[in-house]
């Protein structure tokens, strides 16, 4: 993103009368919220319909507008949480108990990080579970958390199950 602050300032500037300094200004606050605003289309595209279908357009819409209205320091602190479960992942799965203290830590990581995105009032350890459900049924999300090591999905839901 800064390059395209570098490499679109100077022209904003030159085509609005303004200081460099001020159109770098004015794109780096307009650019993250962009960069959200494309990716609830893109997530809209892949994920949109069965979403809606499962959860409603209500609780859909105000997940989107929840991301949406997120600050830059939230998304930064959203994208830290979600590199540490992965990473407490790991340590749970060489602790080999889904029901043990790294896969509370787990669990407890992975709710905070859902309600960092759920609407307000849409989390509970039920709601949670189904998730989980999903993860295994859902090849999109096998594939993604069996980048962190292979049976990641299953241990996953294992300790939501027992857990949440």
């Amino acid at each position: 993103m800064d390059e395209m602050i570098e490499d679109c300032a100077p022209r904003m500037a030159e085509a609005m009368g303004w200081t460099v300094d001020e159109a770098a200004s004015l794109l780096g606050a307009v650019l993250p919220t962009l960069r959200r605003w494309r990716e609830v289309a893109e997530n809209e595209k892949t994920y949109g319909e069965e979403t809606r279908a499962a959860y409603g357009d209500e609780v859909v819409d105000a997940a989107n507008k929840k991301y949406l209205a997120m600050g830059e320091a939230a998304h930064l602190q959203a994208e830290e949480l979600a590199v540490a479960i992965n990473e407490q992942l790991l340590r749970a799965m060489e602790a080999g108990d889904p029901a043990g203290s790294e896969a509370r830590k787990l669990v407890a990581m992975h709710a905070r990080w859902l309600r960092m995105y759920w609407p307000e009032g849409t989390y509970t350890p039920e709601a949670h579970k189904g998730l989980a459900e999903g993860y295994i049924s859902d090849e999109r999300f096998r594939a993604y958390y069996e980048q962190v090591a292979p049976g990641a999905t299953q241990f996953l839901r294992d300790a939501i199950r027992v857990c949440a």
